[in-house]
């Protein structure tokens, strides 16, 4: 496993270098702690999608991925047990049995190794969304066509 903080300017263009060795078609899981009591989240989840596709949307919706601290994204390969990760503290974490190709992307992107690292998320922090990056999620949700996305959210308006 990596995880990796990268500066706000070079993070998504980061996430989606890293989704490459992940091969053309994956799935996507978009997370989602808005409206939700304590650590709670939901994962909607869409299978068998075009990588650029995906990487398209997440394009389109930048600043809810960058800005948004209930909105994180995980996409995985369908070839093998790989996977990206974009949580919702803005860190970057991969997941896979050979990551020599995901720290090659990550020097490329000036992102340098430490040994040692804190991470937001190990430290006591809170998470700040607004109803507009709600309403943003929910249209990526859309776009993204995730599975029980009516229902999850059937009972707001």
């Amino acid at each position: 496993m990596l995880s990796a903080a990268v500066s706000a300017e070079n993070l998504v263009d980061t996430f989606l270098a890293l989704l490459e060795p992940l091969g053309d078609e994956v799935h996507a899981v978009l997370e989602s702690s808005h409206d939700a009591n304590g650590d709670a989240h939901t994962d909607l989840r869409r299978n068998d999608i075009d990588r650029p596709v995906l990487a398209s949307h997440f394009c389109e919706f930048e600043e809810l991925l960058t800005h948004d601290g209930c909105t994180g994204v995980a996409v995985m390969s369908d070839r093998g047990p790989m996977e990206v990760q974009f949580d919702e503290h803005k860190l970057l974490h991969v997941y896979a049995p050979n990551l020599k190709p995901f720290r090659r992307i990550l020097r490329a992107h000036g992102v340098r190794r430490r040994k040692v690292m804190p991470l937001i998320s190990e430290a006591e922090h809170l998470h700040h969304t607004t109803d507009d990056f709600a309403d943003e999620f929910r249209q990526l949700a859309l776009r993204v066509g995730v599975g029980d996305f009516d229902r999850v959210f059937s009972d707001e308006g």
